[in-house]
């Protein structure tokens, strides 16, 4: 139990920092978005049984990447 615990958290720093870079390092906006949204929900099912950690970091990628194409600032 722990260690999914310790998993979610490291997935979830770990994509925020993903995200952050991708989006608003890179200045990706619109449709590059959408391709960030689609290699995070690709990258969430091949991980999801052999490494949670990478998994929640897609699924992290996702949530922020979604937030910024409706028009929240990332980097805040």
């Amino acid at each position: 139990m722990a260690t999914r615990v310790l998993s979610r958290v490291a997935g979830t720093i770990i994509g925020v920092g993903l995200a952050v870079v991708l989006i608003d390092g890179l200045n990706i906006d619109g449709y590059g978005i959408a391709v960030v949204v689609g290699v995070g929900a690709l990258v969430m099912l091949v991980f999801l049984a052999a490494d949670y950690t990478v998994a929640v970091a897609g699924i992290t990628v996702i949530v922020m990447s979604l937030f910024s194409l409706s028009g929240e600032p990332v980097a805040e």
